[in-house]
């Protein structure tokens, strides 16, 4: 009787999900012509097999996607884009956290907070880098305040500093949502029974929020790993993969070479994103 009775459940969901299907058709095709093709596209190009640039001999090879591994010049570029893309973000998930935390006991905050803290969002990177120079440039506020900070902006230390203001409302954002319906009456109860503040926190807050932390860290980075208008504004002594792909083809008009350097960072960039959900749906089946 039991599976008798399921089957018409069954059919409805089945007839309903087709029944959708017609709805769905322009964000495929959508998805199809501005994604999926492009994307084609350029994996061809980078096996040698679609256009060709200066230098470029036409023909299949894997000389374009490899060529990560054989210079020393673009694995450093590989390790410091990984580098600053998760190392920002986590290192904004330790403000972020906290803060979407108390902004959530407090009912979300106040509109001009929230503008304050998604400004960024609408600020090209190339703004946010400039932005930078004008803290930790050779003539910049903190510079002449503390002299040795001058052109720190143009190292590791500068670019961090930029990467993690960018970052900000798209971690921010994120994990607003995603606390908004948190019951922090749960906090109240540990810290009745003698829990410190500190304590509540890892024990209670942080294990029921963590899948979301770990995807918002994911998505994140991967928009980080990939940004441009930052570092081309800070380039001078540090460099990341995104650089290299835009010499490649402004420079030199290297299409093949270009391709395959776009086609490693989107790898990397998708490969963060892929784990970070995985591990976050991983987390979120342990708590059920």
């Amino acid at each position: 009787m039991a599976p008798e009775a399921a089957r018409p459940g069954r059919q409805a969901r089945t007839t309903a999900r087709f029944a959708s299907f017609p709805a769905a058709l322009p964000g495929i095709g959508v998805l199809a012509v501005f994604g999926v093709v492009p994307l084609v596209v350029l994996l061809v190009t980078a096996l040698g097999l679609g256009a060709t640039g200066a230098g470029e001999d036409a023909g299949f090879t894997l000389e374009h996607l490899t060529q990560v591994l054989t210079s020393s010049q673009l694995r450093g570029e590989v390790v410091n884009s990984i580098l600053v893309g998760l190392g920002s973000v986590l290192i904004m998930l330790v403000i972020a956290v906290p803060l979407t935390l108390r902004m959530s006991r407090d009912g979300g905050g106040s509109g001009a907070v929230a503008v304050v803290f998604t400004l960024p969002i609408a600020l090209p990177g190339i703004v946010v880098g400039f932005f930078t120079i004008l803290m930790l440039g050779r003539t910049g506020i903190f510079a002449q305040a503390v002299p040795a900070l001058g052109g720190s902006a143009y190292a590791l230390p500068g670019i961090f500093m930029a990467y993690i203001y960018f970052s900000f409302p798209r971690v921010i954002g994120p994990l607003q949502a995603s606390v908004s319906t948190f019951d922090h009456s749960l906090v109240d109860t540990a810290r009745t029974l003698g829990a410190s503040r500190l304590r509540a926190f890892f024990t209670v807050s942080l294990p029921i929020i963590l899948p979301a932390v770990v995807q918002v860290l994911g998505t994140a980075a991967a928009v980080t790993i990939g940004g441009y208008g930052t570092i081309a504004t800070l380039a001078q002594h540090e460099r990341l993969l995104p650089l290299s792909v835009a010499d490649q083809l402004s420079n030199g008009y290297r299409v093949a070479s270009a391709s395959g350097l776009a086609v490693v960072l989107a790898l990397i960039a998708a490969g963060t994103l892929a784990l970070s959900r995985a591990a976050s749906t991983w987390l979120s089946r342990r708590q059920r």
